[in-house]
């Protein structure tokens, strides 16, 4: 689950002491090392997926997730709901 890095939207709780660029900046930063350990994680026979939003921002990660992550836009109204949304989703794609 993840919010496009952008300056004044995420990391808000951070600012301040940090500015809006730098609470980005350290979102990128969490985001790429969470990346790095799902990928990791995931080996041969899964992979990551980067539950986003908002929906249009999916070029906002190309140079932080990693290629073969998929991306899949947030739906849903709070972040349980979302979370929900996601979890089904991709229940309802991996059975056969």
């Amino acid at each position: 689950m993840t919010k496009a890095p952008r300056a004044g939207q995420v990391k808000t709780r951070l600012v301040p002491p940090l500015t809006p660029e730098e609470a980005a900046q350290l979102n990128i930063c969490f985001l790429r090392d969470t990346a790095t350990a799902i990928a990791k994680a995931c080996a041969t026979n899964a992979r990551g997926i980067g539950v986003y939003t908002p929906t249009g921002s999916e070029t906002a990660y190309i140079d932080i997730l990693p290629r073969d992550f998929e991306l899949l836009p947030q739906r849903g109204d709070g972040f349980g709901e979302r979370l929900a949304c996601a979890a089904a989703e991709q229940r309802d794609h991996s059975v056969p």
